[in-house]
């Protein structure tokens, strides 16, 4: 095998190893795995062993293994190279691999056909069905792939041989760690993932192809080996560590601080009254209240801050309702059609003057199935700001039946501006999309409207007109002029808070806003995309400089506008598995990666640069409030690859406390 030129990734920078210059460092020798493992993230196959087992497997996100050689024979040398050689039990190949440390111990175990074992290691457990990994996260994440301490380095594997062996750099550090005790082996993952193919505009999908490898269980000379390349340790080279480092830590973490006192709301809860000191509803029977989950809530008891807005469920015909209260509570009553078994949407009564509240959301005129169709009515209270704080009951009426609520106002008010940002991602909105905003607003949310679709294209009016200029104008970083007059007069009253000007809140600008920068927009996808997994290679050099550009002009409008208060998004919404979706088109998504819900490193990576091109677009700004934005849904995959990139990010349930 030639490794005499083989591009090596170490962490998040480029290094570019050969043959003479390493090797002449110390002497390269064979050193055979001392045990291997295989386990699946999957979720009906997390606590499989496959320690007997005679393969390896790589897919993706979903399956890895875990590797070792022996460090003691090593002790006091110091890795200048090193690389795993693995042989083919497959036809798929690999592209690039992660090799990090794990800084747990962990068990080969003799489990197989994922296998529950007693003796060995799992994704889910260190050992057997009881003792889950270190870390946060509860599983082998928590001690890989920079978590607990970890260190990792991604690489190109050679193409294969003849024999079908294929080798993959490993960074010296990663390496070192295992020969001074800072490590307990090597877990191996395939960073490529999902692949895909293209002839023309036609596009074919992989998806999580299965790589198989031969164990060392299957017989010496196809089984994995290393190639460490050593040297005695040197008085420059760095001491080995004292000891492992710890498996998780938040020492050093920064406490919140939050625009409230809540020393006042502390004061204001423990002197309030709680739902057992307060009387019963007049009935209990079909006017009792619910929770959105149609849970009763005891004794009819609501509670809320001054500014707040709360609601409930009431099975009763919105109709018949009359609901009796102070001038400082604002009622609304909406009538809840059910879609597929889901309140959606909530429709408010007495109607609006256009609508029409005896059709079913199908469009279904007939009155029996809209009856059918709805479910119980919905009742919101509103706190004016100067309502006083204490207890008053709210009286709910039908044509035969009575309830009492009762309401505790608490003695503070929330502020008009939001403390924290919850955001209603929308793909779409009605034309009267304004309406749509200022509801929002009302309910202390943020309506964020992305205005771009799967093609990269974007709304004709969420852009500025883009006017070509003479070419003895053109500045040296863009070849047309922006005008941005219809843009400011549609978007303008949702940035300087002149939309809301009336409504609950007040003139509060709107919170977060999508900016129309994408993938294919100002830039042209195809016209700059030269393929490949990896980022670094897609683009030439006018794509980002164009890129760029753009970002630099919107960033330079919002600050002459003086619109400070809105977090400008830059968001990458399409996935390159749309393609597949539509037809198998190559021209139906302009994203070659899974910009949105990332899976695999490729994505990650690619996610990392458009961040990084983004910042260096308004490099040394202090204004306007900028965020690159993105929404992950495995976290537990990101290793540090969009720190100090990515400053708002929309996380699942999977990541770690």
């Amino acid at each position: 095998m030639n490794l005499s030129v083989v591009r090596i990734v170490v962490m998040l920078g480029l290094v570019v190893i050969g043959q003479s210059g390493v090797f002449a460092q110390g002497q390269s020798r064979r050193v055979e795995a001392s045990r291997d493992l295989w386990v699946s993230a999957y979720r009906s196959e997390q606590g499989g062993n496959n320690g007997g087992a005679a393969k390896l497997k790589l897919k993706g996100f979903q399956e890895f293994f875990l590797i070792d050689f022996d460090p003691q024979p090593f002790a006091g040398q110091y890795c200048v190279a090193a690389s795993l050689h693995l042989m083919a039990a497959g036809d798929e190949r690999l592209g690039r691999v992660t090799i990090s440390t794990i800084t747990a111990p962990w068990f080969e175990g003799s489990g197989s056909g994922y296998q529950v074992t007693s003796d060995g290691s799992s994704f889910l457990f260190q050992k057997g069905t009881q003792d889950r990994w270190p870390g946060d996260s509860g599983d082998l994440t928590g001690v890989i792939l920079g978590s607990g301490g970890s260190r990792w380095g991604f690489a190109d594997a050679s193409p294969p041989d003849a024999a079908m062996w294929q080798a993959i750099p490993i960074d010296p550090a990663v390496v070192q760690a295992r020969i001074d005790g800072e490590s307990e082996g090597f877990f191996v993952i395939d960073d490529v993932g999902s692949e895909y193919s293209r002839d023309g505009n036609r596009f074919d999908y992989k998806l999580l192809p299965n790589r198989f490898f031969h164990s060392r269980e299957s017989s010496r000379s196809r089984a994995p080996y290393f190639t460490l390349t050593l040297r005695p340790r040197g008085p420059g080279d760095p001491p080995p560590p004292a000891a492992l480092p710890p498996a998780s830590g938040k020492d050093g973490e920064k406490p919140l601080t939050m625009p409230i006192d809540f020393a006042t709301i502390a004061r204001a809860l423990r002197d309030a009254p709680t739902p057992k000191d307060l009387p019963p509803s007049a009935t209990q029977g079909p006017l009792a209240i619910q929770n959105i989950d149609g849970v009763a809530i005891p004794n009819n008891a609501l509670f809320a801050a001054r500014g707040e807005t709360i609601g409930f469920l009431i099975d009763a015909d919105p109709a018949t309702l009359r609901i009796e209260a102070d001038d400082s509570i604002l009622t609304s009553v909406y009538r809840t059609p059910l879609v597929g078994g889901q309140v959606d949407p909530l429709v408010p009564h007495p109607p609006e003057p256009d609508s029409s509240p005896d059709r079913s959301p199908s469009g279904d005129g007939d009155d029996a199935k809209t009856a059918a169709s709805q479910g119980p009515a919905y009742v919101e209270l509103h706190v004016t700001k100067g309502a006083k704080p204490g207890p008053r009951s709210l009286t709910i009426r039908t044509a035969q039946e009575t309830a009492v609520v009762t309401l505790q106002v608490w003695n503070f008010a929330l502020p008009d501006r939001l403390s924290f940002i919850p955001q209603m991602n929308a793909y779409g909105v009605p034309d009267d999309e304004l309406d749509y905003f200022r509801l929002a607003h009302d309910h202390r949310v943020t309506l964020n409207h992305l205005r771009y679709g799967w093609t990269g294209r974007v709304d004709q009016d969420a852009v500025p007109v883009i006017a070509p200029v003479a070419k003895d104008e053109r500045s040296t970083t863009g070849g047309s002029g922006w005008d941005w007059t219809k843009w400011d007069a549609k978007f303008g009253p949702l940035l300087d808070g002149s939309a809301f000007r009336d409504s609950r809140r007040g003139p509060v600008p709107v919170e977060a806003f999508y900016l129309p920068l994408n993938e294919n927009w100002p830039m042209d996808h195809e016209s700059h995309f030269k393929g490949g997994y990896w980022v670094e290679d897609a683009y030439d050099e006018a794509y980002w400089q164009e890129f760029r550009d753009a970002v630099d002009r919107f960033a330079d409008h919002f600050e002459a506008r003086g619109w400070d208060e809105t977090v400008f998004e830059f968001y990458l919404n399409n996935k390159v598995y749309f393609k597949a979706n539509r037809d198998n088109r190559w021209d139906a998504c302009s994203a070659p990666w899974v910009f949105d819900e990332p899976a695999n490193t490729q994505d990650f990576w690619a996610l990392r640069r458009f961040g990084r091109e983004f910042w260096n677009g308004v490099q040394g700004r202090t204004s306007p409030r900028l965020a690159f934005r993105t929404d992950i849904s495995r976290p537990q995959w990101q290793r540090e690859l969009l720190d100090d990139v990515s400053n708002v990010q929309i996380v699942s349930g999977a990541l770690p406390d």
